[in-house]
């Protein structure tokens, strides 16, 4: 009698289990378009970079800023595997987006790297994140493995290092 209510209660939990489990799924948004920019520490205006990543579910637009002037662009197609593995970062919450600030506290901190996102879902929700990555932190509203999302962007592209100089 002990192993069938043991049964019961084991079948019980992962029905219980699953079906959160997929409500949590289902509850997600889906993301339509993703824009990532990264800034480079403020140097003289002839080495400062910008680059802005735009990401659809079949390709990737890159354009390299200098002085506020696209030098550089490119386009890479993507596969839809790629695709999923770029939005789980945010979905699965590898990276986290919070409220939006006004004020960013940096303080003691001159040279770091911005990494900017803006996400828009099928729903037409917005929403913005910044991290200011300097002295190993991470400052402002979004948190996680951001600097590793940036390094996946960059390896879909085989020129990448001829485009930025």
């Amino acid at each position: 009698m002990k192993s069938f209510k043991k049964s019961i209660f084991l079948i019980l939990f992962c029905n219980l289990f699953f079906v959160n489990v997929e409500k949590i799924n289902a509850q997600l948004p889906e993301i339509k378009q993703l824009t990532f920019v990264l800034k480079t520490p403020p140097l003289s205006p002839e080495y400062y970079r910008e680059q802005e990543f735009i990401i659809k579910k079949n390709k990737i637009q890159l354009y390299i800023k200098k002085q506020n002037e696209i030098v550089e662009k490119s386009k890479v197609k993507i596969s839809a595997e790629e695709w999923n593995k770029i939005t789980k970062y945010f979905n699965v919450n590898k990276i986290q987006i919070g409220p939006e600030k006004t004020k960013y506290d940096y303080e003691g901190c001159v040279g770091g790297v911005t990494y900017l996102a803006t996400i828009k879902y099928k729903n037409k929700e917005i929403k913005k994140g910044l991290t200011y990555e300097c002295g190993n932190n991470q400052y402002g509203n979004m948190q996680g493995s951001v600097r590793e999302l940036y390094n996946y962007l960059k390896s879909l592209f085989p020129d990448f290092k001829e485009l930025n100089n």
